[in-house]
């Protein structure tokens, strides 16, 4: 059986809003490194509620995924969109 499955919805959800909370209110002090706040956040979840080493990084992976584009300083560049990006190119 997955453990995942027998852990209740409800903490899981509690326990991810709280890794994103923790992700908002510190994203601003790692701007050029992801992986210090992801390893601050898990440790977070572990020390401050107990949460499990096993399911910590997952929960902040998922909580890393709500952070919304705008909200704060993380942004992305495409680069498929310039002109040598796949495709067809028709050349004359």
């Amino acid at each position: 059986m997955n453990a995942f499955a027998q852990l209740p919805h409800d903490y899981r959800s509690q326990m991810q809003a709280k890794a994103l909370s923790y992700l908002q209110a510190h994203q601003a002090e790692h701007l050029a490194d992801d992986a210090q706040l992801i390893e601050r956040t898990t440790s977070h979840l572990v020390h401050q509620y107990d949460v499990p080493l096993f399911l910590a990084p997952v929960l902040v992976a998922l909580a890393m995924t709500e952070l919304r584009p705008g909200s704060g300083t993380w942004f992305g560049i495409d680069l498929a969109s310039g002109p040598d990006s796949p495709g067809r190119h028709h050349f004359t």
